[in-house]
């Protein structure tokens, strides 16, 4: 399973970017380790690594807190 869901990268809209660098938030993202999404979709040149990229990446934030903390919320 987690072969399956390690990979995935987080994600926001190109709109949230500046709010981020002006309040000192994802400091260190870039386009290698995120997914921008513009209007047309992900601005990452290479696109999602899977087609289903978003859906994992939740489920890796599901089973991170299941594993840390017994429960899922």
């Amino acid at each position: 399973m987690l072969k399956k869901i390690s990979k995935c990268r987080t994600f926001a809209f190109d709109y949230e970017i500046d709010f981020f660098e002006k309040n000192n938030l994802a400091l260190g993202g870039s386009l290698d380790n995120a997914i921008v999404i513009g209007e047309n979709g992900p601005l990452n040149p290479e696109g999602l690594r899977y087609p289903d990229e978003f859906v994992r990446h939740k489920n890796f934030g599901y089973y991170w807190r299941f594993v840390c903390f017994g429960k899922t919320k």
